[in-house]
């Protein structure tokens, strides 16, 4: 596959500065790379521009953008170690596929998905994003943000019809967004796809909610719903505390 060549430089640029606490000159990042100085130039501005670099009295160091990315990182990591097990165990016990997903400033995002054994679906990664009006996963986590928040991504939401039950309307939203808040958990009831139920429980670092766990199945498991409920929320409740605990060490 073809490599990008300013892509590469970027990497290349960034991975210097974090070898460099005192942060570098433009002629030392040259130097250093052995690259074009107008090249060099057009990338570190630009870095700059976009928060990835600062700039202070001529010399360029990481920025609160890429300290920020760093951060989404360490969090991706603590919960996928934190949760995995857990996860992996329950999706065994109750037969049904499970899903671990990240919220980062309105974006939802996989951090781990498991498929029983002996499960006869195959789940697989979708773009949730333009779906959390139809998801579980993106009800449980509108239902506990806070409200500037969740008004400000509803206000901007497409709220499409996936299936002929997918809430449409907003107001519908709100109610089911309500209720979702105040039972602990979120319910895809072949809202996104045909034939298949979704039950969600909020991940929360402290009192901030950090992501969401999923687990979803063919319709036929409503008969043990209640009892496969109680389960997941206790799981979620579980991995909560490990996560606060975690980053409050």
């Amino acid at each position: 596959m073809k490599q990008n060549r300013t892509a590469l430089r970027v990497v290349q640029i960034m991975d210097l500065l974090t070898e460099h606490e005192d942060g570098l000159t433009l002629s030392e990042i040259v130097k250093h790379l052995e690259l074009p100085k107008t090249s060099v130039f057009d990338i570190v501005h630009t870095l700059k521009n976009i928060h990835m670099l600062r700039q202070d009295n001529k010399r360029f160091t990481i920025g609160f953008h890429a300290y920020k990315i760093g951060c989404a990182y360490i969090r991706t990591k603590d919960l996928y170690s934190v949760a995995k097990e857990s996860l992996t165990q329950l999706a065994e016990e109750v037969q049904l596929s499970v899903s671990l997903i990240l919220y980062e400033d309105g974006v939802l995002n996989y951090v781990f998905q498991y498929d029983p054994l002996k499960s006869y679906v195959q789940s697989r990664p979708v773009d949730l994003n333009g779906a959390m009006h139809a998801s579980a996963s993106g009800k449980v986590i509108l239902a506990n943000l806070d409200q500037q928040e969740r008004e400000g991504l509803i206000e901007n939401m497409e709220l499409t019809k996936f299936t002929e039950t997918t809430i449409t309307e907003k107001a519908g939203l709100q109610e089911e967004l309500k209720l979702t808040k105040a039972r602990g958990y979120g319910i895809d009831n072949e809202e996104y796809t045909d034939h298949f139920f979704c039950i969600s429980v909020p991940i929360f670092d402290h009192e901030r909610v950090l992501a969401a766990v999923s687990f979803s199945g063919l319709k036929v498991f409503n008969n043990n719903r209640p009892q496969v409920i109680k389960k997941i929320m206790a799981l979620g409740h579980k991995i909560s505390a490990k996560i606060s605990a975690t980053t409050s060490a």
